[in-house]
């Protein structure tokens, strides 16, 4: 039989190896999100964020569908605490989906778009979205509704 202590520094050690290694998988990913309008005003026409190292960050730019002029400044850990989940929510599958695609026609006809970078394994992969369901695969609905959710959640 295993004792009190035995166990509880069986457990301790598990949690230790496994929070230093969560930390370490991560520590150069990212992921960059955000939605763009064309034939909009206003300052929520472009909205492009980036989660790195447990932070938020807000790019300064909003370039119109870039994915690649940024001037990310950083936000109140508060903001990150409301959408630090949405790196948990990015579909299996997107990952698989060939770099720089384009799913449907984006903004094509004033419904905007989404865009997407992310960041891992020494590799980056950027995907530019359609706003319709319709036009994207089923698998990135969810996500997209996330992506939503997200940018009213750092605007509140």
């Amino acid at each position: 039989m295993i004792s009190i202590q035995k166990l509880f520094f069986i457990i301790m050690t598990t949690l230790a190896v496994t929070a230093c290694h969560k930390e370490n998988v991560r520590e150069d990913e990212y992921l960059i999100f955000g939605h763009f309008y064309g034939f909009c005003s206003g300052e929520m026409c472009i909205e492009t964020f980036q989660i790195k190292d447990q932070m938020l960050f807000e790019d300064t730019k909003d370039q119109y569908r870039s994915l690649t002029e940024f001037n990310f400044i950083g936000l109140p850990q508060s903001k990150y605490e409301l959408v630090k989940n949405i790196t948990d929510q990015i579909p299996a599958n997107l990952w698989n989906e060939e770099n720089e695609k384009v799913f449907g026609c984006p903004d094509c006809y004033d419904q905007g778009g989404y865009l997407i970078q992310l960041h891992r394994d020494g590799m980056t992969k950027s995907w530019i979205l359609d706003k319709n369901p319709k036009d994207v695969p089923d698998y990135l609905n969810g996500f997209m509704d996330n992506i939503d959710e997200a940018i009213k959640l750092i605007h509140q």
